[in-house]
């Protein structure tokens, strides 16, 4: 069964389509908003489910830059706050990160997410993965900028499992 859903340029309020067992070959373009329960990707005869991944749980770096961050539980996605730095030009920070639930083929993924300092001006953070081994994750930092970088960092870390 295939169908077309069409709709007026005229924006219309509170509209929606409710579909069950979905085959979609090709592109799906949706303009405003879309809900799914879940999903299966098939490539050829190979069909894999897709799990999402939950919201972050917030940690925060209470001492200083080489204190490690303990993340508790089982959490997979994650956001660090980071002690307020001053970093200096060129300076680097390494911060630490101890998870019981990170496996020695595990990959992660690093987003900055926010600065607690002014943007424009001198410095500008680069964060990187340095290392991941059961139990924890290394992470670097370094201003690449022509001045400091004052305040908190924020970043966000997505772990997945290689089943391998």
């Amino acid at each position: 069964m295939s169908a077309q859903f069409f709709q007026s340029s005229t924006p219309q309020e509170n509209q929606s389509i409710k579909v069950n067992d979905a085959t979609i070959r090709g592109a799906c373009s949706v303009a405003e908003g879309l809900t799914v329960n879940s999903l299966v990707v098939s490539t050829g005869s190979t069909q894999r489910a897709v799990t999402y991944k939950p919201l972050p749980v917030n940690y925060t770096q209470t001492v200083s830059a080489g204190t490690a961050v303990v993340v508790t539980g089982a959490d997979e996605c994650f956001d660090i706050t980071t002690f307020a730095l001053t970093t200096a030009a060129g300076g680097q920070e390494a911060f630490a990160i101890t998870h019981s639930g990170v496996g020695a083929n595990d990959f992660a993924v690093l987003t900055q997410v926010s600065y607690s300092g002014s943007y424009n001006v001198n410095g500008a953070a680069n964060f990187k993965i340095i290392s991941v081994s059961a139990g924890s994750i290394e992470i670097a930092m370094k201003n690449w900028g022509t001045g400091s970088l004052n305040g908190a960092h924020k970043f966000r870390i997505k772990l997945y499992h290689n089943a391998a």
